[in-house]
């Protein structure tokens, strides 16, 4: 495989896990209550977010533009990634009936990625998991899942493995995703995806709530 097409396929690889990521979008849309007012707007979710995150399309049209036609397959998905939030965003607004903005971002490495998703409706109840009882009532110090106040937000973490009762939990592990919401007036931000803890999800939503 040459050099070129390596990385063709490293970008598609890319978009790929953008594409997942808003599958995921429906999670948080679960707690939001109908909004009143569609005629409220939301700012357009910029190119790029801290935590070294870029907009997934952005890194694609990157790729095409360097290798021209050998970039086909991640000009395909480029298209492809367009349609599927597009198509995201329409059954949102129709749900809600408020603006919506929606945008995937991944870290250069392809190793973290969040689907950010802007509604214009206050933030409602959030249990993107179901309820989550105390681990201990069940044995464990921490259990797959956490939920958790963070600053003015709140998140949803999934572990790879349950913490039995008495051994100590590592404060450095990152769960394997992370759901957050922070509600800002009558707009509710919402990350979901992998790579980041609940605090940094937190810290990049609020980024864009100011």
């Amino acid at each position: 495989m040459t050099a070129v097409r390596s990385s063709a396929r490293t970008a598609v690889l890319g978009i790929l896990g953008g594409a997942a990521a808003l599958a995921l979008v429906g999670g948080f849309a679960i707690g939001l209550p109908k909004a009143a007012d569609s005629a409220t707007g939301v700012a357009a979710l910029p190119d790029t977010l801290p935590g070294g995150l870029t907009a997934v399309e952005v890194l694609a049209q990157k790729e095409v533009d360097a290798n021209g036609e050998q970039a086909s397959q991640a000009q395909q998905f480029l298209d492809e990634q367009g349609s599927i939030q597009g198509s995201a965003v329409a059954a949102l607004k129709k749900q809600y009936d408020a603006p919506v903005e929606l945008r995937a971002y991944q870290t250069a490495d392809l190793k973290s990625q969040l689907t950010i998703t802007v509604i214009a409706a206050p933030a409602g109840p959030f249990l993107p998991q179901g309820p989550v009882p105390d681990p201990e009532t069940y044995g464990y110090a921490r259990g797959a899942y956490s939920l958790e106040k963070v600053g003015d937000g709140i998140c949803s973490s999934a572990w790879s493995a349950p913490v039995p009762q008495g051994q100590k939990v590592d404060a450095a592990e990152k769960p394997t995703s992370v759901y957050c919401q922070v509600g800002a007036g009558d707009v509710t931000y919402l990350a979901n995806g992998n790579g980041f803890t609940g605090q940094e999800a937190v810290e990049i939503l609020d980024s864009l709530a100011k």
